[in-house]
């Protein structure tokens, strides 16, 4: 317990649990009733630990602190009587108003009240109390409250493991108050996504910057801030890269620009997964609202992303106790396109022995893709050749016509197919051109296919075929009629 409490930097709450209204309140009849957070989720746990630090009496119109338990003296910042009564006041050198006068160690001494407590006068408190102090403590989860009942007139301090300051100064017996701990703001976004919503929201993550269509192989950049909050404790961020994403273990942290030295953080990282926990001494230096950045990338090692989107998450845990608190899960989702393609013939027949390949129509260079190999130095990818001949090219096979791959793992842009091995017999299909876009996130823009048609070619004349059979013709009409003529002047002779 005392661990629990000295890791406590500015979390506590003070109460004053006495009755100034009437004097029917029993002296046990106290209670004080604590909200957790706005904004804390509903699975986490916040521990509520309750020290009595003064005795107080009441006569309903009055009352008086006095010590509690075995201390014998008093936190820095409050002063003791000779009389044995405590007051938040300081010693002044002259009377003035407001002042008042009591003994204390045999002295005459001036003193003047304090109306708010100040950093040091809680950690002074902090500091004072201890493990016999402790009255209660409660355990809640989400934002069910803490409830101490049954507690008799007092000065109170509630250590809170969500690393708070909440000051009740409430003199009523029954305090109700709310944990004035911010939860700390997280986002976390894919740098320059520039995402849009779409006219379905079903398929709409909540604000932009949370979707990409990325290309297998190309990395994806993600931007994530963290706002220091008072009281910060033990922050942690934790980031898990979902299948098809590959950490690059690069994750740059800084501070209005400036990076943040290296003391001032641990890190851990894998291929999947991203943890950063701060140190609390670093962070109790930063003004309340100073907001770190990491930035950091992963690559995109699968294709086929059309449906399932490669997504990764993103949360900070916060706190005394680590994994009771986080923030609400950030998550963004990383897809790229897939383009199929079937080859008939004029009669709606597979065919077989087409070959395709596909040029970025505004780079005009040609797709590769490179499987993986067991080295993990090496993951799927895909390259932009500027020769056809070194393009991967798909085949049609005989059975349904479909080419014996998909152009898988495409970015947005707009692509041409080109037939480039033609079937014998058959004509050059014609270029076909499709467009990804960028901002549609819909299976019908990510999983895009077509049907290419080759029609027989018309058998062309012989070149030499009809002109010898003039030829041939015009032989036979020449002898007949040479014969004609010849039988003619005989019979014309003999008459």
């Amino acid at each position: 317990m005392k661990q629990f409490k000295t890791l406590l930097a500015l979390v506590l709450a003070l109460m004053l649990t006495l009755s100034v209204a009437s004097v029917a309140f029993a002296a046990n009849d106290g209670s004080i009733k604590i909200t957790p957070p706005d904004g804390t989720q509903a699975d986490s746990k916040n521990t509520y630990t309750l020290y009595k630090v003064f005795a107080a009496e009441t006569d309903g119109s009055a009352y008086s602190y006095h010590l509690s338990g075995s201390h014998t003296d008093v936190p820095t910042g409050f002063v003791k009587d000779d009389a044995g009564n405590v007051y938040f006041a300081e010693i002044v050198t002259s009377a003035g108003e407001g002042t008042f006068d009591v003994m204390v160690g045999g002295e005459k001494k001036t003193l003047k009240n304090k109306t708010a407590l100040a950093a040091t006068d809680i950690d002074a408190i902090a500091a004072y109390v201890t493990d016999d102090d402790i009255i209660d403590t409660k355990v809640v989860t989400g934002m069910n409250p803490a409830e101490f009942t049954g507690l008799a007139y007092g000065y109170y301090y509630v250590a809170t493991t969500t690393g708070t300051l909440v000051v009740i100064d409430s003199t009523q017996p029954a305090v109700e108050v709310n944990d004035k701990n911010e939860v700390p703001p997280l986002t976390k976004k894919i740098t320059d996504a520039n995402d849009v919503q779409q006219d379905d929201p079903s398929t709409e993550l909540d604000e932009a910057g949370k979707r990409a269509i990325a290309q297998v192989g190309t990395n994806v950049e993600y931007t994530l801030t963290v706002t220091k909050k008072p009281g910060a404790e033990n922050y942690e961020v934790h980031d898990t890269m979902g299948t098809g994403l590959k950490y690059n273990k690069d994750v740059a942290i800084t501070v209005g620009g400036t990076a943040v030295a290296a003391a001032n953080y641990t890190k851990t990282e894998t291929d999947s997964s991203l943890v950063v926990l701060f140190n609390n001494t670093y962070m109790a230096g930063l003004d309340d609202d100073t907001v770190i950045t990491l930035v950091y990338t992963a690559l995109v090692t699968e294709d086929a992303l059309h449906t399932v989107p490669a997504k990764n998450t993103a949360w900070l845990e916060y706190g005394h106790n680590p994994g009771d608190n986080k923030t609400p899960v950030q998550e963004t989702e990383t897809y790229n396109a897939t383009f199929s393609v079937t080859k008939k013939d004029g009669k709606d027949a597979p065919l077989a022995g087409a070959g395709f390949v596909l040029k970025d129509k505004t780079t005009g260079k040609y797709y590769q893709y490179i499987a993986a190999t067991a080295d993990p130095a090496t993951p799927e990818t895909i390259a932009w050749v500027d020769s056809i001949d070194n393009a991967t090219e798909y085949t049609s096979q005989a059975a349904d016509g479909k080419l014996n791959g998909s152009f898988t793992g495409l970015p947005n842009g707009t692509y041409v197919l080109i037939e480039k091995t033609v079937p014998t017999g058959y004509n050059k299909a014609a270029d076909f051109e499709f467009t990804v876009q960028g901002q549609n996130y819909t299976t019908t823009n990510l999983l895009q296919e077509t049907t290419v048609i080759n029609n027989q070619g018309a058998e062309l004349p012989s070149t030499g075929g009809i002109g010898t059979t003039i030829f041939y013709i015009a032989g036979i009409v020449m002898v007949l009629g040479a014969a004609a003529i010849v039988i003619a002047r005989r019979k014309a002779e003999q008459e």
